[in-house]
């Protein structure tokens, strides 16, 4: 069977609505083949590699006793200044009235995290 080459561009799936096909083409056998864009799920993350300057972190731990009184806590990598985004259950901080950063890689938290409060920090290395 031959190989059909085609260069079409796909823009953003997010926002692909297909109502009847984009392409259709005929091989010599004669069968119709359509060629149709369809979104779907985003595929799994890549291999970013080893961590180093410039890495993105994303989902990070901050390591720090989450007793309601500790204020100060820490991620595993020194991280490039103004790039965290800290999270608590879920809902990002705002850096200035939430939290501040503390180089090189200490998170500062206006009001401290108690037992049950879920932490994480997206940051880019330094």
């Amino acid at each position: 069977m031959p190989v059909i080459e085609l260069d079409i561009e796909i823009p953003d799936l997010a926002s692909v609505e297909v109502e009847t096909p984009d392409v259709e083409i005929t091989p010599s056998s004669g069968e119709t083949v359509l060629l149709v864009a369809t979104p779907g799920p985003p595929g799994p993350p890549g291999d970013t590699g080893p961590a180093g300057d410039g890495a993105q972190v994303f989902g990070g731990a901050l390591t720090g006793t989450q007793d309601g009184v500790n204020v100060t806590f820490t991620t595993p990598d020194d991280f490039r200044a103004a790039s965290t985004a800290v999270y608590r259950n879920g809902l990002r901080e705002i850096r200035g009235p939430h939290y501040t950063e503390s180089a090189p890689n200490s998170i500062v938290f206006s009001t401290a995290p108690t037992s049950t409060d879920n932490l994480s920090v997206d940051y880019v290395i330094q």
